[in-house]
């Protein structure tokens, strides 16, 4: 089936990947002979990259049987072993690494069998491991791969189902696009508006070496961008202001960004006007997640950058509404709801709810509206038990969403979503009471991050800081990044000024009540019956 996702450029990429050829042209003379033997030490990202789900059910057409030995450490993605220890590679490499053994035999009908097994911890312990076992010797557990991702890890097949029943966020929200690519961060992206107008216009007319115009403004040279045509683009602009937007760059981190293809390597205009003005509202979520939980969904008014929720991954924006009638996405007086019509209207069947979507408020109690679905789904990507059950399928997968008949429930989640969505979006009125104290007696200089005794420091010294941070505060995760401690990362060197020091502590108690909040989220699904009881047939109206 072809590729139909916006993500089809990293599908022709991944086919050109070196091994994915190899893989092929072993494939091919396999299936030439109709019998034979395949042992290949790859890139393991075949085994569950969504884009190569075509390979994987072309590997399952063409052998009889397969042994997987997933070796694991991806360095590059920071990847985490099950008992929380960096995982390391057995080659000098950052990609991580798996072991095909592939057999087919004259007497092969269907797709073959898939045995997987998998190996984390040290490079010492993997190759101990890889002395002393061969395949009889190693425990291979069977797996079923099965459309439409034909995965290579385990995963369970009831489970599998119980997930595809669910709406997938790319079937709720039909219009969606990758985040900003800019390739070249240090040029186009600040957080002051008129630094960076007054940056692209010096830029423009900067003469001398090309090495020393790269290094000037912090960017390096590249096959796809030629310098002297973008200074002579830019030398066109009537105006080095009007190009700017607002972009979420970091969770709780929104700067500026020149939003120009002479120096931006990728971008969405049409989904960029969607979000120009700050009033709608969008999703953001990732497709593939590489550490050890789930924790990629954020929310926000503006465009985003391609790492806004994921620090390895692809982040991909939802707007909630689209503005024109035509069906084109411009910008006109009017604005419908970005939603699968056929959802909503079931959904709004099964709650017994007018159905209201005209309106970018939340509407009356007896109606449902866009902006509850969207915080009920806020609140679904937020529950702790939904990402430990669903893990196997979010590693490679988008969100999928349970609807429900229970208005009850959804009612509840809906609220609950609400709050967060106002919390990570900066607009909740529980912010005005910070719950931190900057301490400290120097200039708030930011040298070196760390925190102990319910403090975050820093200083060298532990001298100043924020004063009542909690542990599990400080080690909150949004899309890979710790918080507490990448905001202010992100400004090592610089002296804090008294809205930086108003932000961070607005950051704190979002974090906060995010926790209780995510706990709370948890308890009503539980006291409904739990997963996946609260959403199914009998205790609601499942929609799909």
């Amino acid at each position: 089936e072809k590729i139909k996702e916006r993500g089809a450029l990293q599908f022709e990429i991944n086919l050109q990947d070196d091994y994915v050829k190899f893989f092929r042209l072993c494939e091919e003379k396999i299936s030439s002979s109709k019998i034979g033997v395949l042992g290949l030490i790859t890139n393991n990202g075949y085994l569950s990259t969504p884009t190569l789900r075509g390979m994987r059910d072309s590997i399952l057409e063409t052998f009889s049987s397969m042994w997987v030995l997933d070796l694991h450490g991806h360095v590059a993605k920071g990847e985490i072993g099950p008992d929380g220890a960096q995982e390391e590679n057995v080659f000098d490499i950052v990609q991580g690494v798996s072991v095909f053994l592939g057999e087919r035999t004259q007497l092969k009908t269907g797709d073959g069998a898939v045995l997987h097994a998998e190996r984390y911890g040290s490079r010492t312990g993997k190759y101990s491991f890889l002395q002393s076992h061969d395949r009889n010797l190693t425990n291979f557990a069977a797996i079923e791969p099965s459309p439409p991702f034909y995965l290579f890890v385990p995963h369970d097949a009831d489970l599998a189902l119980e997930w595809k029943q669910y709406v997938g966020l790319a079937e709720l929200f039909p219009k969606n696009s990758a985040g900003i690519i800019t390739a070249r961060d240090g040029l186009v992206i600040a957080e002051n508006k008129r630094e960076l107008a007054e940056r692209l216009e010096r830029f423009s007319h900067a003469k001398g070496a090309e090495d020393s115009i790269y290094e000037e403004f912090g960017f390096s040279a590249s096959k796809r961008f030629d310098l002297r045509e973008a200074q002579s683009e830019l030398r066109r602009l009537k105006s080095f202001s009007e190009p700017i937007r607002r972009m979420l760059h970091r969770p709780f981190d929104e700067r500026f960004v020149f939003f120009n293809r002479s120096v931006v390597w990728s971008l969405s205009r049409p989904m960029a006007d969607q979000m120009e003005d700050g009033k709608n509202l969008a999703l953001v979520a990732t497709r593939q997640v590489t550490r050890p939980q789930f924790e990629h969904a954020y929310v926000s008014r503006h465009i985003i950058e391609i790492k806004a929720c994921s620090h390895d991954r692809n982040t991909q924006i939802f707007p909630l509404f689209i503005c024109g009638s035509d069906g084109e996405l411009a910008l006109s007086s009017g604005a419908t709801p970005n939603l699968n019509p056929a959802v909503l209207t079931k959904l709004a069947k099964a709650l017994g709810l007018k159905l209201n979507s005209s309106t970018r408020q939340l509407g009356k109690d007896d109606e449902l509206s866009p902006l509850r679905l969207f915080n009920f789904a806020y609140a679904i990507l937020h529950c702790p038990s939904y990402r430990e059950r669903y893990f196997e399928f979010l590693r490679s997968d988008f969100p999928r969403l349970p609807l429900t008949g229970n208005l009850e429930l959804f009612r509840a989640l809906a609220r609950l979503g609400g709050e967060l969505t106002a919390l990570h979006l900066l607009e909740s009125p529980k912010l005005a009471q910070p719950i931190t104290e900057f301490i400290g007696s120097r200039p708030p200089e930011v040298e070196k991050i760390s925190w102990s005794k319910n403090t975050v420091w820093i200083d060298k010294a532990q001298t100043i800081g924020f004063q009542g941070v909690r542990e599990d505060v400080w080690n909150f995760h949004i899309g890979g990044y710790q918080v507490c401690q990448k905001w202010l990362k992100d400004r090592k060197g610089r002296t804090l000024t008294k809205d930086d020091l108003a932000h961070y502590q607005k950051i704190v108690v979002a974090l906060t009540e995010t926790i209780r909040l995510m706990a709370e989220i948890d308890a009503v699904i539980g006291q409904h019956g739990g997963w996946p009881g609260a959403f199914t047939a009998g205790a609601s109206a499942t929609v799909t």
